[in-house]
């Protein structure tokens, strides 16, 4: 479970952050827009959310805001005997940044990202955010139908692979 925001310029009804929460195992995320981030929006949106859909969870990962982190979350968690566990941010050994996901990340069968194929364009996080020129724009969308033809290529060239070693591994029987 995360908090985005403070996000500026507020929505129209005055939203600013949004609330995400993903199951572990099935990958399904719930996200609510807020007007302000404390606990007591947390605690709402876990029994709207989570409890009242899915039912008590035996845990919640959380960072380290103090929405998270508070006395009133930690009664809550208390009274519903939910394990509070909390995450950190994982980065690169080498530059410091945060590891991508995994719709964001290379696939070893295609050589680019399957965010890349949909989009167009590699993953941008929030801090690396600017108004990006026409001139970019254009590149981008020039370059996803050439992603898209290497990505083609990439898994024909995958499966050729898979078949041909799965092939030598069938012995051929005549009746």
């Amino acid at each position: 479970m995360d908090l985005i925001g403070k996000i500026y310029l507020a929505s129209s009804k005055g939203h600013s952050f949004i609330l995400v929460a993903t199951m572990f195992f099935t990958k399904w995320v719930e996200a609510v827009p807020l007007k302000r981030a404390e606990q007591g929006d947390v605690i709402n949106f876990v029994k709207e959310n989570i409890i009242n859909r899915f039912g008590i969870p035996e845990s919640l990962t959380k960072y380290q805001g103090t929405m998270f982190t508070g006395s009133y979350m930690r009664e809550f968690a208390e009274d519903y005997e939910i394990k509070l566990i909390n995450s950190f941010l994982i980065t690169h050994n080498s530059t410091g940044k945060p590891k991508h996901q995994t719709r964001a990340s290379e696939r070893a069968a295609i050589g680019v990202s399957s965010f890349s194929l949909t989009f167009g364009h590699d993953v941008v996080l929030p801090l690396e955010t600017m108004v990006p020129s026409i001139e970019v724009m254009i590149m981008e969308l020039e370059e996803v139908d050439e992603l898209r033809i290497q990505a083609y290529n990439a898994l024909l060239l995958q499966k050729r692979k898979v078949a041909r070693i799965y092939n030598k591994r069938i012995n051929k029987k005549s009746f």
